[in-house]
């Protein structure tokens, strides 16, 4: 699994079928190359919007200066 949850929102940014799940994951599959354009389209301004807001390197490195911060409070 990794951190698809993570990263993975159903139906937002892709899709998550149930683990091991092969009739799902066909389906998945089939709705998304009939549907393609609306999804490519959709999907890439919610991932551009997502990825600039979890994961820009100040805000990760902000959200870690902050948890340190708060662990080196702690030890004192």
């Amino acid at each position: 699994h990794c951190d698809l949850p993570e990263i993975i929102i159903d139906k937002k940014n892709g899709f998550v079928v149930p683990e091991g799940n092969i009739l799902e994951t066909k389906n998945k599959i089939k709705f998304f190359i009939e549907n393609y354009d609306s999804l490519n389209e959709s999907w890439f301004y919610y991932n551009e919007k997502f990825l600039k807001e979890e994961f820009d390197v100040k805000i990760c490195g902000s959200n870690r200066e902050t948890i340190y911060n708060k662990i080196k409070v702690s030890f004192n």
